[in-house]
C-alpha cells in the first residue's frame, strides 16, 4: 500500500523490475524515486468490482491521481447525476461495469440497492453497474481521480473536498505525508509529517494561498512525527480528530495583561476547542478556525459576560483578543453619533445646474441600475408593460461574466426569461467611476435622449459600516445627478429602505415628513446609514430643482404570482428557514409587513 512505500528507505535499491500499488494515493516523493529505479504501477478497483479495475505505469512526472485506463473485460463510465456521460475534462462520479462487478451485499438489500445501478448503452442495452462515489475525470491519459462524493462537506456555504486540499499540499513538495480531515465544527485540520526542509510552514501557507480559495485555506497546521495508519494501510483519519491540535510556524504568542482578556482567552478556547494558552491575544479569530456560526456564538457569549453588544463589523476589522477586549471597554462602539465622514457626508454643500422642465428628455427612455437585482429584473418587466420604449440597463461586470451574461442569468433565476428584450440595452458599467463607467458614447446617448433613471444599485450589506459602504452606496448618486441635470432633464427615482427613516409615531407607524430629517433610528447599521446619507443629497438636489422620488421598500418578499424568491438573501426569510430547519421559533411577538416584489415594481416603475 501506499502508506508503506511512504515510509520506506527508498533512496536505496530495492533490486525490484516491477512495484505495483493501489487502495491509496501515493505521496509524490514516492513516485519520483520509484519510477527511477523501477516499473512503478498505479492499480485501482474497489473490493466489490472484484478488486482490479485500471491500472497505468507512472512516470516521475505522473499526478499522484492518475488511474490510467480500464483494463481488459472491465469498463470505467464517469457520469453526471442524471447518469449522463461527461464531457471530458468534466469532473463526474466513477461508475464500473464488467463481470466483475459483485451481486451486492450480503443481508443488506437497501445499500445494494444505492450503490448497483441500471445503465443503458447508446443502443439500448441494460448493464449493472457498481457506483464508486469516486469523482473523477477523463484525460487524454486516462481516468484522473478528483476525490469522494461523500467525503465533499459544505463550509461557508462552498463545497469543500479535503483530497482537493491534499493534492495541494503535496504539490508544495515540502512533507512526505499530508492528510486533511473536517473536524465537527467544519474546521479544516491539515496533518504534515516528514518535512524536507526545516521551518518552511510560512512557505506552505503562501503555497496554499497561492492556489486554493481563501474557503479551503486549512485552519489549523499540525506537525506529526507520523502519519498513523488503520489495519488496511491507509492513513486512519478518525485517529487524526482526536489528535490535539497544534498551530505550526505560529508567531510568538502575546500573553494576556488583563482578567479582561484572560476571561475572554476562556471564552475563546471554550468555542474553538483549543487551549487557552496557545491562544496569543494578537492572533486572528479566524485564523485559529473561527467562522460566521461561531462568531455568533462568541459575540454572544460576550453580551452574556461582559454585558457589552459588540458590532460584528467593528470586530472583523480586527478579529483579536485584544480588539475584542478593546470594544468591550469602549462599550461596543463609539457610533452613539454620527462617524464625522456621514456626518460631513450628512450635510452636503454643493451647488447643481438643474434644467427646466421644458429640457425633459423623453421619459420613456428609462435608464436603471441594478438591473440584474432581484427588485431591478422586476422593474424592467413592470417599465416593457407600461409601455417603454428602451430601457437602458447598466450592470456591472463581475465574477469573469460579462454585463449582458448577469442581466440573463438575472432574468432566468427569476423566471423572467420569457420577456421580449428587443427595447432592452445592457450597458457594462462600474458606478463608482466617472460617467458611472460607461463609454463615451454611451453616457453622451443616455444623456441626450433619455428622461428617467431609476437607480436601485446598491450593495445591500447589514454588516460592514458606513465607511466601507460610502463609495457604492453614496458616491454614486452624485453621478447619477450629474446625468439627470446633464444636456437633458431626467426624473431622479431612487429606491432607499423603510430603515433610513428616521421618524416614528407612538403607534409605530412611519412619519415620511420631513424626509430623512434626521438619522436612522438604527444609526450603528452602514447600510441604513448609507441610505439615509444618499436620502439627504437628494433632499438638496431637490431643493435646487432637481426632480427626485425617493422609494422606501420594507421587507421586499417572492412575486405574488410566480412564487419567485431569494430567501438566501433576505434576513426575514433566512430567520423563517432557520426557524424551520431548527424546528422552533423566536419567542418575540412582532409583525413583518411583506411587500411582493412585483408590487413593489409596479409602484416604482408606473410613475417613473
Amino acid at each position: 500500500p501506499p502508506a508503506l512505500l511512504s515510509i520506506l528507505p527508498l533512496d536505496q535499491p530495492l533490486g525490484l523490475e516491477h512495484v505495483m500499488t493501489g487502495g491509496d494515493v501515493c505521496e509524490p516523493h514516492v513516485i519520483a524515486q520509484l519510477t527511477g529505479q523501477c516499473h512503478f504501477h498505479n492499480l485501482y478497483g474497489p473490493t466489490e468490482a472484484t478488486v482490479l479495475v485500471t491500472a497505468c505505469e507512472l512516470a516521475s512526472s505522473s499526478s499522484n491521481r492518475h488511474l490510467g485506463r480500464p483494463i481488459a473485460n472491465s469498463q470505467a463510465w464517469i457520469l453526471d447525476e442524471q447518469l449522463q456521460p461527461v464531457a471530458e475534462q468534466t469532473q463526474g462520479e466513477l461508475y464500473i461495469v464488467g463481470p466483475g462487478v459483485c451481486l451486492g451485499y450480503v443481508n443488506n438489500p437497501e445499500l445494494t440497492a444505492e450503490r448497483y445501478v441500471w445503465l443503458t448503452k447508446p443502443d439500448g442495452q441494460l448493464m449493472r453497474a457498481y457506483r464508486t462515489g469516486d469523482m473523477a475525470k477523463w484525460t487524454a491519459d486516462g481516468i484522473v481521480l478528483s476525490g469522494r462524493r461523500d467525503n465533499q462537506v459544505k463550509i461557508r456555504g462552498f463545497r469543500v473536498e479535503p483530497e482537493e486540499i491534499e493534492h495541494c499540499l503535496r504539490d508544495s513538495g515540502l512533507y512526505r505525508q499530508v492528510a486533511v480531515v473536517i473536524d465537527r465544527q467544519r474546521r479544516i485540520l491539515a496533518f504534515l509529517a516528514q518535512p524536507y526542509l526545516e521551518h518552511d510552514e510560512q512557505v506552505l501557507k503562501a503555497h496554499v494561498q497561492r492556489l486554493l480559495p481563501d474557503y479551503m485555506h486549512p485552519a489549523v497546521y499540525t506537525m506529526l512525527p507520523g502519519m498513523p495508519f488503520a489495519s488496511n494501510g491507509k492513513v486512519d483519519r478518525k485517529a487524526l480528530l482526536e489528535i490535539p491540535l497544534s498551530f505550526i510556524g505560529q508567531h510568538t504568542r502575546r500573553q494576556p495583561e488583563t482578567e479582561q482578556e484572560r476571561a475572554l482567552l476562556e471564552l475563546w478556547g471554550e468555542l474553538l476547542e483549543l487551549p487557552p494558552d496557545d491562544i496569543s491575544t494578537d492572533e486572528s479569530f479566524f485564523n485559529l478556525g473561527g467562522h460566521s456560526i461561531l462568531l455568533s456564538r462568541l459575540l454572544l457569549g460576550v453580551r452574556e459576560r461582559f454585558g457589552r453588544s459588540i458590532p460584528i463589523n467593528r470586530f472583523i476589522e480586527a478579529p483579536t483578543v485584544l480588539t475584542l477586549a478593546s470594544l468591550i471597554d469602549s462599550d461596543g462602539t463609539s457610533a452613539g453619533a454620527l462617524s464625522a465622514q456621514a456626518l460631513r457626508d450628512a450635510n452636503p454643500d454643493f451647488q447643481l445646474a438643474t434644467l427646466p422642465v421644458s429640457r425633459m428628455g423623453d421619459v420613456h427612455k428609462v435608464i436603471v441600475t441594478g438591473a440584474n437585482g432581484f427588485l431591478g429584473v422586476h422593474i424592467v418587466e413592470v417599465l416593457l408593460n407600461w409601455g417603454a420604449t428602451e430601457i437602458a440597463c447598466l450592470v456591472r461586470e463581475a465574477s469573469g461574466q460579462s454585463a449582458q451574461q448577469r442581466f440573463e442569468h438575472a432574468l432566468r433565476e427569476n423566471r423572467l426569461d420569457h420577456l421580449d428584450l428587443s427595447r432592452v440595452k445592457v450597458y457594462p458599467a462600474d458606478l463608482t467611476k466617472p460617467r458611472l463607467g460607461l463609454s463615451e458614447a454611451v453616457y453622451e446617448r443616455l444623456d441626450l435622449e433619455f428622461g428617467a433613471l431609476v437607480h436601485n444599485a446598491a450593495n445591500v450589506n447589514h454588516v460592514q459600516d458606513y465607511e466601507t459602504l460610502v463609495k457604492d452606496n453614496v458616491a454614486p448618486v452624485f453621478e447619477c445627478l450629474k446625468l439627470c441635470e446633464g444636456r437633458r432633464k431626467k426624473v431622479f427615482n431612487f429606491v432607499s429602505t423603510l430603515s433610513a427613516c428616521s421618524a416614528i409615531d407612538a403607534a409605530g407607524n412611519v412619519l415620511e415628513q420631513p424626509a430623512a430629517a434626521t438619522p436612522p433610528i438604527y444609526i450603528k447599521n452602514g447600510y441604513n446609514l448609507s441610505k439615509w446619507v444618499a436620502e439627504r443629497i437628494l433632499q438638496c438636489a431637490r431643493d435646487q430643482g432637481a426632480w427626485v422620488n425617493i422609494y422606501r421598500p420594507g421587507n421586499i418578499a417572492f412575486n405574488s404570482v410566480t412564487g419567485v424568491c431569494q430567501p438566501q438573501k433576505n434576513r426575514l426569510m433566512l430567520m423563517l428557514k432557520g426557524s424551520l430547519q431548527l424546528g422552533q421559533v423566536p419567542a418575540f411577538a412582532i409583525n413583518f409587513d411583506l411587500m411582493p416584489v412585483d408590487f413593489l415594481a409596479r409602484f416604482i416603475g408606473f410613475p417613473s
